[in-house]
């Protein structure tokens, strides 16, 4: 039972940490906030990533707020999704500045490949008005 425990705890956070690590190496790439529309259908549209089919659904704006949310930014509160605004009006989002020292603590250093890295994802809906 300990053991199964560890393990789902573990499998917890790696997820969280992969969460962290594709929206500084994929989403957030050259973007200081993003919409959450648009920060997850760039998640669901990643290749060889979970979040597409997690327990048979997409990941959702819930799951990615609640995921998001154990942990910090740099002032010691909970990263939460702000208001944004766009040509379209307000919409919640995330802001790269919330994310950096959760970055900073729990992701690997980024790849050094710029090839690929650098690219950010092109979103598969349409476009938003930013």
């Amino acid at each position: 039972m300990t053991l199964v425990r560890a393990a789902q705890t573990t499998d917890k956070h790696s997820l969280g940490i992969r969460l962290l690590t594709d929206l500084r190496d994929h989403v957030l790439i050259g973007v200081d906030k993003l919409p959450t529309i648009a920060i997850l259908d760039r998640l669901n549209a990643l290749d060889d990533a979970p979040w597409a089919d997690l327990d048979g659904k997409p990941l959702d704006n819930r799951r990615l707020a609640r995921m998001l949310s154990e942990y910090m930014t740099a002032d010691n509160a909970p990263i939460r999704s702000r208001n944004i605004r766009t040509a379209g009006g307000v919409l919640k989002g995330f802001h790269a500045e919330d994310l950096a020292d959760a970055w900073t603590r729990y992701c690997p250093p980024p790849p050094q490949d710029s090839a690929t890295s650098a690219t950010p994802l092109q979103p598969s809906s349409e476009p938003l008005n930013l």
